[in-house]
């Protein structure tokens, strides 16, 4: 039995995917819309054809299958980034909902007579004492 950490690939086995990274780059790239991640999706899927490579069994075949790898591990890259999105923070919703409140008050506010929505401006809005409201 060959074992990948005692007996890894010859090196030559790799040579044709080695010649087009930047294919496989550009590839994720185009999908991704970041370089970055492109560069560790290749970087992480070269580890794992070198990682199995001993169960090629046909080595001809070896771009196609490593096309299959990269597939695979920018389907994992992406499925990961979008469980580690932040889910909106209580205070971007706190916000949200203070902004839909102030438009509802605004709207009933603008539907009272002059001498009511100043007196509850006066009162609820600025703080003012009902007393000194009143004066």
């Amino acid at each position: 039995m060959v074992d990948p950490v005692t007996d890894p690939p010859p090196s030559s086995t790799l040579v044709p995917v080695l010649a087009q990274l930047d294919a496989f780059t550009a590839f994720v790239r185009r999908r991704t819309g970041d370089g970055e991640l492109a560069a560790e999706v290749v970087q992480e899927s070269l580890a794992k054809a070198v990682a199995s490579a001993h169960a090629l069994r046909d080595e001809q075949r070896i771009v196609p299958w490593f096309w299959q790898i990269v597939r695979n591990t920018l389907t994992d890259a992406l499925a990961r980034r979008k469980r580690l999105e932040p889910l909106p923070t209580q205070q971007s919703s706190d916000a949200m909902a203070t902004e839909m409140l102030c438009a509802c008050l605004n709207a009933a506010l603008d539907g009272l007579p002059e001498r009511q929505r100043t007196a509850i401006q006066m009162i609820d809005i600025d703080g003012l004492d009902p007393s000194t409201a009143a004066a």
